[in-house]
């Protein structure tokens, strides 16, 4: 895999240009239904792009843009959430994939 050069969408919400400063990566969805019962989850889990201003209400998790800078970031990430239903459920690599423009 290689990593190469960060591109960071627009804001999911307003649309407007985000940065590292104003940013972050918020989850939405994919988390117990039932709370007696965490195997019973919502399938899928939204991962996107938000101003700190402009992440949803439901969103459960959130990754600050200025913690998300680097490969070895993404992998920390990812390595810190992997065992969650919600993140083995969500679009994160999708999202990182095309946030640092990786090609396997």
């Amino acid at each position: 895999m290689k990593f190469q050069q960060v591109s960071i969408t627009n804001c999911l919400s307003c649309d407007r240009y985000l940065s590292f400063h104003n940013g972050s990566i918020a989850f939405q969805g994919g988390i117990p239904k039932d709370t007696n019962n965490p195997m019973n989850f919502e399938i899928s889990c939204s991962a996107g792009a938000y101003h700190h201003s402009c992440i949803p209400q439901d969103a459960h998790h959130s990754i600050r843009l200025e913690h998300l800078k680097s490969e070895m970031d993404a992998l920390y990430w990812t390595h810190k959430y992997n065992l969650e239903p919600w993140f083995q459920n969500s679009n994160w690599w999708p999202l990182i994939t095309n946030m640092f423009n990786i090609h396997p």
